[in-house]
């Protein structure tokens, strides 16, 4: 159906369009007045929080444990800030209960027995009770 017939709007089919005396508003602020409402602040946060994933703390045997105890007496013995290690641990969760297992390939300053962890020279310290690996002692410039 074609609209042919404009007769009945001669009266106002010449007039130009109105256009207000203030600026118009950018469509990225329009486009704001319309944006989807979230009644439940913090909601999405809430769930994917509840999806993220956490291990649990590993369990050593008594030959692991012994490993390591080595491997730190030896760490000690070495002369500071020459020799690198790459040490497997575990990093107790902020929010859940759980963690991750992470590794830290680095520098050793040294063992702290009384505080009992072992500290780069980073800055970076890791609890001696979180450890679970000791891979790798070699001297700082050969790596």
């Amino acid at each position: 159906m074609k609209f042919e017939d404009t007769s009945k709007y001669k009266d106002i089919i010449d007039i130009k369009n109105f256009e207000p005396n203030h600026p118009r508003m950018e469509n990225y602020k329009r486009a704001a007045q319309f944006a989807p409402f979230a009644a439940l602040t913090g909601y999405e946060e809430a769930i994917e929080e509840t999806g993220r994933q956490v291990a649990s703390r590993p369990v050593l045997c008594e030959d692991m444990e012994e490993i390591i105890s080595r491997r730190l007496t030896k760490i000690n013995s070495l002369p500071r800030e020459q020799y690198q290690v790459k040490v497997t641990y575990f990093k107790e969760d902020d929010f859940k209960i759980g963690g991750h297992i992470l590794e830290k390939e680095g520098i050793v300053k040294g063992v702290r027995e009384y505080e009992r962890d072992l500290f780069f020279e980073d800055g970076a310290v890791i609890p001696i009770k979180d450890l679970l690996d000791i891979k790798e002692i070699t001297k700082a410039n050969e790596t």
